[in-house]
């Protein structure tokens, strides 16, 4: 069974899962230890948004991506199944803040 599919994600590049990664992730997931230790060691996202309206949920991954390579792990974005870059999602997440701001302020009747 493949991947789903997510609009954007991140993955942690290492075949091990020690105790201070999974800490890290556990601040972002709620899912169990082991299920984070399975996604860090099949090499699947640790944190993926599905939809470019979660906006609050695209940052927190901007937020864990600055995290983890502040302690040194490496860390790999995607966009649409597509390695991508940092700098795209700080554009992206600006974009979506944009938007948002713009939308609030309509005055709509």
């Amino acid at each position: 069974m493949g991947e789903l599919k997510h609009i954007a994600g991140l993955k942690v590049i290492t075949d091990k899962a020690p105790a201070s990664l999974i800490k890290l992730l556990l601040k972002y997931r709620r899912d169990s230890i082991a299920k984070i230790k399975d996604d860090i060691e099949k090499g699947r996202y640790v944190l993926f948004c599905s939809s470019v309206s979660e906006e609050e949920k695209f940052n927190l991954l901007i937020q864990c991506y600055d995290e983890l390579i502040r302690d040194g792990y490496k860390v790999e974005l995607y966009e649409d199944g597509q390695k991508s870059s940092i700098q795209l999602f700080r554009n992206w997440s600006k974009t979506l803040e944009e938007i948002r701001k713009e939308v609030e302020g309509t005055d709509i009747h």
